[in-house]
């Protein structure tokens, strides 16, 4: 789904001090060093043979060598939710919401067409080429349901359907609201790639500690993947 307004989204809710003062060696600069000393005496005390430093090191090797592993949006990026708004409504989302309110933007997808507006929505331009692309890699769809059920059944038999056609095999899906989607596992790494079309969700990705690319369209998404070595 693209950009919409915030009203649109559903929602639940020392540095070390100076070993030498001036160009002199004063009884101060020899309490500084008593002092660090005694400081690295107390760290081997409790770190005696060197474990904690040792697990520091090894988890910084383990994130350099690091598998990427690919997030991908569903509305707005793989499936053109936009188009299917508009053909049966008459009007763009965000059009529709200022005229008829949220309440009634959600009602007429989640009430009157219910799990069939979901399964009916068309595939966005490249999407087959994108998936194609990003399944050479880790990834799973990581999508952001409405308030109602009908959008993650509707959304879990879009994807089963596209079996054979948009994936080459059944994917596995996440559900999540766009404010926390970055909240997917407990600590994002840059790694940890999100392709997504809505900037907040982008931002709260990449200030996580995620990597995240903003979805235009699928040969600019391939092309940032591949800036990245994927």
């Amino acid at each position: 789904m693209g950009e919409l307004s915030k009203d649109m989204e559903y929602s639940k809710e020392s540095e070390k001090e100076t070993l030498y003062v001036g160009d002199s060696f004063t009884p101060k600069s020899i309490f500084v060093v008593d002092k660090d000393l005694y400081k690295l005496k107390e760290d081997k005390k409790k770190d005696p043979f060197g474990l904690n430093v040792f697990a520091h090191e090894l988890a910084q090797l383990n994130e350099e060598e690091g598998e990427y592993y690919i997030y991908l949006d569903m509305d707005g990026v793989v499936a053109d939710f936009d188009k299917r708004f508009e053909e049966l409504s008459g009007m763009l989302p965000q059009s529709y919401v200022d005229k008829n309110g949220l309440k009634a933007f959600w009602d007429l997808i989640d009430e009157k067409h219910k799990v069939a507006f979901w399964r009916g929505i068309e595939l966005m331009p490249g999407a087959e080429q994108l998936v194609n692309y990003v399944e050479q890699h880790p990834f799973e769809m990581l999508t952001a349901p409405s308030i109602k059920k009908q959008s993650i059944i509707g959304k879990g038999l879009w994807i089963k359907d596209k079996v054979g056609t948009l994936y080459s095999s059944k994917p596995k899906v996440t559900y999540r609201s766009a404010k926390q989607k970055h909240t997917v596992k407990p600590n994002l790494t840059k790694f940890d790639i999100l392709i997504d079309d809505k900037g907040s969700t982008i931002d709260n990705w990449n200030a996580a500690g995620g990597t995240a690319i903003l979805y235009q369209n699928a040969d600019q998404v391939i092309n940032d993947l591949k800036k990245l070595g994927l």
